[in-house]
């Protein structure tokens, strides 16, 4: 015998018929120009430049680095970096850092994911980061 009754399903929109004033509309579905590259999150795909001394000594070969999404794919950072930036991107190599594990008060925990993109821009181009 059951305490609690399971929920199924979701509520349902109410059915506009013509000619009624106070009728809800049903929510409108997103267009494919409002949703992000991945489709699921409304952060950006490049969270923020790498700064490191290799990564400083790699924009003298037009090569730039940047902390990335998990989930970012090759393609997604070059369709980003080509709209952000306005710049031809000959190649992205991608660099994936597991979390380590860390016990804090007694429990085992990890630290979070991290990726980085490495882009490689055609001869000649740049980009100004700040």
């Amino acid at each position: 015998m059951a305490i609690f009754k399971k929920k199924t399903g979701e509520a349902k929109a109410p059915i506009i018929k013509s000619g009624e004033v106070n009728a809800v509309a049903a929510p409108v579905a997103e267009t494919k120009a409002e949703k992000t590259v991945l489709g699921l999150s409304r952060r950006p795909l490049l969270e923020r430049p790498w700064i490191s001394e290799k990564a400083l000594i790699a924009g003298t070969r037009s090569q730039y680095v940047f902390s990335v999404r998990p989930e970012a794919t090759k393609p997604a950072v070059r369709d980003e970096v080509q709209r952000r930036y306005g710049v031809h991107v000959m190649a992205v190599r991608m660099v994936r850092f597991t979390g380590k594990q860390r016990y804090f008060r007694g429990k085992m925990s990890h630290k979070m994911v991290q990726k980085k993109a490495i882009v490689t821009l055609r001869a000649g181009e740049k980009i100004e980061i700040q």
